[in-house]
């Protein structure tokens, strides 16, 4: 079993760090601390559910309809889009403030972020060939017992991947306690959303 599950992890890393949309809006909150492990949580969770869909025969099916596809590609170039300036907004406004290291910034709900998380993840159609179409189509080859450790390493992979961002940007979160660097977060991360908008379109 440890063959699958080390090429599961393997191959779910390979995916996962590529730095996109996803990776993006969980780095912006875990240096802002605006509730980074729930967002983490919230999109580890979501691979569990897609690539365990996937591995189970779903995401052949779903990839062979091709209209319903490039609706999530439009739909999710235009949210990206919005959050792109919406952070752009926020950085043009500029009313930033200090955050007291420790204490966990609540300027925005917990339901809110966990909306934003799953709007940003399952919105984005890569999402789905990654762990649908890809992974899935990877796992369904080998027998039930190896199936189960595959997916365990894709899965595995995801929550070390997502984790790990979120502990290595709360460290930076305290040398970034600034609202000029804040406001930079929220630049940056408007040209990145705008970036894999044009990426999913094209």
């Amino acid at each position: 079993m440890w063959f699958p599950f080390s090429q599961g992890f393997a191959i779910g890393l390979g995916m996962i760090i590529p730095i996109g949309a996803q990776n993006a809006f969980v780095l912006n909150h875990a240096l802002k601390r605006q509730y980074p492990y729930l967002v983490a949580l919230v999109c580890s969770l979501c691979d569990v559910v897609l690539i365990t869909v996937g591995v189970t025969g779903v995401g052949s099916l779903l990839s062979q309809h091709t209209a319903l596809m490039l609706l999530a590609k439009y739909v999710g170039a235009a949210f990206l889009i919005c959050y792109a300036c919406f952070a752009w907004l926020k950085a043009w406004r500029n009313q930033y403030a200090m955050t007291v290291l420790g204490e966990k910034n609540a300027s925005r709900s917990a339901v809110k972020v966990i909306l934003a998380t799953l709007i940003i993840t399952l919105v984005n159609p890569q999402v789905y060939l990654d762990t649908l179409v890809f992974l899935g189509s990877l796992g369904a080859q080998y027998p039930s017992e190896a199936r189960a450790a595959f997916t365990g390493g894709a899965v595995f992979a995801s929550f070390v991947w997502f984790f790990g961002l979120t502990i290595g940007a709360s460290f930076l979160a305290a040398k970034l306690n600034h609202p000029r660097y804040q406001r930079g977060i929220d630049v940056v991360t408007g040209c990145i959303m705008c970036w894999f908008a044009g990426y999913l379109v094209l």
